[in-house]
């Protein structure tokens, strides 16, 4: 559990990188245009929620995360690229990178596990590089707000709370890198603590109603608000057999 930031938009490590792991989602914000035509119809939301939905797939995931408008983040954690491969069950395996240039750099860290409902979130292994060890750990569990607040929640699970609790509403078109998009957005909730704000925002394919992007947009006690705008350079479904359940354990170490 992060904790909440003592004054103003000054954001504290583990809260900057829980909010850049969970995003739950684009490099930059102006890398999306909004368009004209083509409004989405009243079924999007379904049709984005089921393509992150298939009990028999794998979904194999790269991801960019930038964090915008936190004061006091150094520079080398504003970006971090992520890889995951996940289940609707709940298995989770995700490694995080520290940015190289525009490029995915150094390993920083990396997790498997499975999510159950419930206080105590389900287990998970945790691999930390600079020491060579692997700690036994949990999965957080989030009391209220907005569900994309986890950080290791995974982009369709954040999609079906969203709808489940009636939050998400499509609400235009974008373009993703030239990429047509649906805008699914849930408004703004509460946040991480009762007295802050927050919103996501889901960019889904038109075609195959997978995750483009997504930003989510934290508004701090006083006004101050930062983003984390997240890119999926993958989003990909994988059948579910032998050799795809091994991708959700944790590397040999």
């Amino acid at each position: 559990v992060a904790p909440e930031p003592r004054r103003g938009a000054r954001v504290g490590r583990p809260l900057r990188w829980a909010l850049a792991g969970a995003c739950a989602a684009v490099a930059v914000l102006t890398a999306t245009v909004v368009l004209d035509s083509d409004a989405p119809g009243p079924d999007v939301v379904e049709l984005a929620v089921a393509a992150v939905s298939d009990e028999t797939a794998v979904y194999h995931v790269v991801e960019r995360n930038r964090l915008i408008g936190a004061v006091g983040a150094p520079e080398a954690e504003r970006l971090i690229f992520q890889e995951s491969w996940h289940t609707t069950g709940g298995r989770l395996h995700r490694k995080t990178f520290a940015a190289d240039g525009s490029r995915r750099g150094r390993i920083l860290g990396e997790l498997a596990g499975r999510r159950t409902p419930g206080r105590r979130g389900g287990p998970v292994l945790s691999w930390d590089p600079g020491s060579n060890t692997i700690a036994r750990m949990g999965f957080a569990y989030n009391p209220g707000g907005i569900p994309l607040i986890d950080p290791h929640t995974e982009p369709g699970a954040s999609l079906r709370e969203l709808e489940a609790d009636g939050r998400l509403r499509a609400t235009g078109t974008e373009t993703v890198a030239g990429t047509d998009a649906y805008r699914l957005d849930s408004g703004w909730v509460r946040g991480i603590t009762r007295r802050t704000r927050a919103r996501v925002v889901f960019l889904v394919d038109r075609e195959t109603y997978l995750p483009l992007a997504a930003r989510f947009t934290h508004r701090l006690i006083g006004g101050e608000a930062f983003t984390v705008a997240t890119r999926h350079l993958v989003y990909e479904r994988l059948p579910l057999n032998a050799r795809t359940r091994g991708l959700l354990d944790l590397d040999p170490h």
